[in-house]
């Protein structure tokens, strides 16, 4: 679930028919915690630069009752009718400053821990730039800005404008106003900072090694640099896994962050192919979609993954790349995307035969 902050859409003028305004309204006073319990009710719909192409008298509704933020839905990314990958997930680096409980390091991760090579990145970036691409995610299981090539391979990407929206994940803790300043003058369009919980005892129960009041401060000073700097982009997004030790802060976190952050993401808690035992049993909302046809998500987006070592996989619950279609040292993607191993992991997924692979048989996350 999204919510993004109410001074950050774009409406215009328009309102919509006072029966439709007044019954969003309605529904946000019965339940103080409507935009919890009934999102789908109360949703907008956006475009990439969050201006409202839906669902307008719920963006009316939130403004007239002094609502922080709002929930709402983005565009994705669809491979339905391409030839390449349209959202392609480059691991910068899969070393990571901090362990945190729900995090597949803590449990199976075992490949190298290593920081991407440079021509690994820029081969994997050429060939992105030749087809283009809808969406760019520098970062898988690892902290990126940990590389000391990160902002060498940012000045790279700068050159090319067919990249699609660019986005960073960090936790937060390497975060200073030097780096501040340059990431705010960088090509991401969406920056996320992870921050699980809105209590100093229970973070550090989730996070180990990070320091809470650090990262509070960190996200603080990116928010009030941006706001200084008077850029709109990139757009500081702050995420809360919905976990047995958050359930209760879910609206609390709604709270603090809803008019500080652009964008504030709760998100379901990931099993990773039943690879993180601890996760298994808190099923975030999983119940109901197990009794439906499974649809991979990730295979109707077309996501490509490309670890650290060059691997390339499918799917980000194959952290250790035991699916990887090929190495882009010594192939490309558009060969991997036109092969017969690609080809028959999408043919055994439409004929829904989801027990040929292991991981794609214990999966609960196909749908996110």
């Amino acid at each position: 679930m999204e919510y993004v902050n109410i001074n950050y859409v774009k409406a215009g003028s328009h309102k919509p028919d006072s029966w439709k305004l007044k019954t969003a309204k309605d529904k946000i006073y019965a339940d103080k915690n409507a935009y919890l319990t009934n999102y789908q009710e109360l949703y907008i719909l956006v475009d990439f630069d969050f201006n409202v192409i839906g669902n307008i008298e719920n963006y009316w509704a939130a403004k007239e009752t002094n609502q922080k933020a709002i929930p709402c839905l983005r565009p994705g990314p669809k491979a339905e009718s391409s030839n390449f990958p349209q959202r392609v997930q480059l691991e910068i680096t899969s070393v990571c400053n901090i362990e945190c409980i729900m995090c597949p390091r803590s449990e199976q991760f075992n490949r190298p821990r290593m920081h991407m090579e440079w021509d690994i990145f820029k081969k994997s970036i050429n060939e992105i730039a030749q087809h283009g691409i809808l969406q760019l995610q520098l970062f898988h299981i690892g902290e990126s800005l940990l590389n000391p090539l990160f902002f060498d391979m940012m000045e790279y990407i700068s050159q090319f404008d067919n990249l699609g929206a660019k986005w960073l994940s960090s936790n937060g803790n390497v975060l200073n106003e030097m780096i501040i300043k340059k990431l705010l003058k960088s090509p991401i369009d969406f920056l996320n900072i992870s921050l699980n919980s809105t209590v100093e005892d229970i973070y550090n129960e989730i996070c180990f090694e990070s320091d809470y009041s650090q990262v509070v401060a960190n996200l603080n000073m990116l928010i009030r640099l941006k706001k200084e700097s008077g850029r709109r982009k990139p757009v500081i997004r702050t995420q809360l896994i919905d976990q047995p030790l958050t359930r209760n802060q879910l609206s609390e976190y709604l709270e603090i962050w809803g008019d500080k952050a652009d964008l504030i993401s709760i998100n379901k808690l990931e099993a990773f192919a039943g690879q993180v035992s601890k996760n298994i049993s808190f099923s975030t909302g999983r119940i109901q979609r197990e009794k439906k046809s499974k649809v991979c998500k990730r295979l109707d987006r077309g996501d490509f993954f490309i670890l650290s070592n060059g691997e390339v996989t499918i799917c980000d619950a194959d952290f250790n790349g035991l699916m990887s279609l090929g190495n882009i040292k010594n192939t490309s993607l558009k060969e991997i995307w036109d092969g017969d191993g690609y080809q028959e992991v999408l043919k055994t997924h439409r004929e829904k035969n989801y027990e040929k692979y292991e991981l794609c048989r214990t999966c609960t996350d196909w749908d996110l």
